[in-house]
């Protein structure tokens, strides 16, 4: 994205954004973001994000929505506008005994929880997306989960023998090949260890009692994939003695959309209300195959683009891959992104929308060519 923030900066010079930002940003009167098309989710959140970011230095945006299909979305399509998705999974149903949580749940929740622990970039706005019951969920204290951190640096002076002592004596299991949290296993100056909130196990290589080396390494083929210059291993599995919603801190921001709107929420998004701040693509859905052969699709679609450019609008064009950028550009003219004014945008964006009061308009790829599919969240 090279710093550029698509449709950010357009969209809050304008009164209605300005308003309802301020008011975010305070936080002692709700600001209810509406009516805004579930297409402009992420679009909303990010501002607030930006907004939120340069005006309360150390916070972070937390957005609720009751829909986990939502929520990958949302996490998905936020790198657009450069914000970095902290994305909370939801725990199974807590009246069915029978239902244990899986492991990886468990890492990525913890492994959410220990970013918060730290204080968020100074570069890229941080969103901590979650469902509204996940608040109050129970979980280790803040300062619980960093006191029971090893940090590993290379260069570090460290005695193998005393860093496998302090892992089994937190309760990791010992074992000939790590393939799950909370193991650990010895090959001489390697140790191989999976830390309980961690994605991938580390394998922490010495030289006498110097880290030399931390890599990531796959579970299955125990080939490293990712050279680390430090890592942080969870040495005890933490008692859940708080909630989640104790990791928010008092300059963060509370945004709510969907059905269930927690008391405490700072400010809504939602679909009902007058003036449009967010609408969806006035060009409608396309089915697979529409634009390529459909001539009438097409052609109110050429038509749209010219009337917003005599318009005076600002129009984007995102595609999720460069496939589907190379299969437009066999549908249009060589010149066409210059002499249309289009900018074309790499990223994932579901649905377009439009943003009346700035005159802006993004439009995607996926909903052009009729893929609708919502992109797996990859945790960063």
């Amino acid at each position: 994205m090279s710093g550029i923030l698509p449709g950010i900066s357009e969209a809050r010079a304008t009164p209605p954004f300005k308003k309802r930002l301020e008011l975010l940003v305070r936080g002692q009167v709700l600001a209810e973001f509406a009516p805004v098309d579930p297409a402009a989710l992420a679009f909303v959140t990010a501002i607030s994000c930006h907004a939120l970011h340069d005006e309360l230095s150390g916070s972070r945006l937390w957005l609720t929505h009751t829909n986990p299909r939502v929520r990958e979305r949302l996490a998905a399509e936020l790198g657009l506008w450069d914000v970095r998705p902290l994305l909370l999974p939801d725990l199974p149903d807590s009246g069915d005994d029978q239902i244990s949580v899986a492991p990886e749940t468990m890492a990525e929740r913890l492994s959410v929880m220990n970013t918060l622990c730290s204080a968020p970039s100074a570069k890229k706005p941080q969103c901590v997306i979650l469902s509204p019951e996940t608040l109050s969920d129970a979980a280790p204290s803040p300062a619980m989960l960093r006191d029971s951190a090893q940090q590993l640096s290379i260069g570090d002076e460290l005695d193998p023998d005393c860093l496998e002592k302090q892992l089994i004596d937190h309760g990791y299991e010992r074992v000939m090949q790590v393939h799950a949290h909370g193991q650990v296993a010895r090959r001489g100056g390697i140790i191989d260890v999976f830390s309980w909130h961690a994605s991938f196990p580390v394998r922490v290589e010495f030289f006498d009692t110097e880290v030399e080396s931390i890599r990531e390494f796959d579970i299955d083929s125990q080939v490293s994939i990712r050279r680390l210059t430090k890592a942080e291993l969870t040495l005890a599995e933490a008692e859940h003695t708080a909630m989640v919603s104790g990791y928010m801190q008092t300059s963060d921001r509370l945004l709510s959309a969907g059905d269930d709107i927690p008391a405490f929420a700072h400010g809504v998004i939602s679909e009902i209300g007058d003036a449009p701040l967010c609408t969806g693509s006035p060009l409608g859905h396309f089915e697979a195959g529409d634009f390529i052969l459909n001539e009438n699709r097409r052609h109110r679609f050429f038509q749209q683009i010219a009337d917003w450019r005599q318009e005076g609008w600002t129009t984007y064009l995102t595609f999720s891959n460069k496939g589907e950028k190379e299969r437009f550009q066999e549908l249009v003219s060589d010149d066409f992104f210059q002499s249309s004014s289009i900018t074309p945008l790499s990223g994932e964006l579901v649905q377009g929308f439009t943003i009346p009061a700035a005159k802006t308009a993004f439009l995607s790829s996926s909903e052009l060519f009729g893929r609708y599919q919502t992109p797996q969240t990859r945790r960063k």
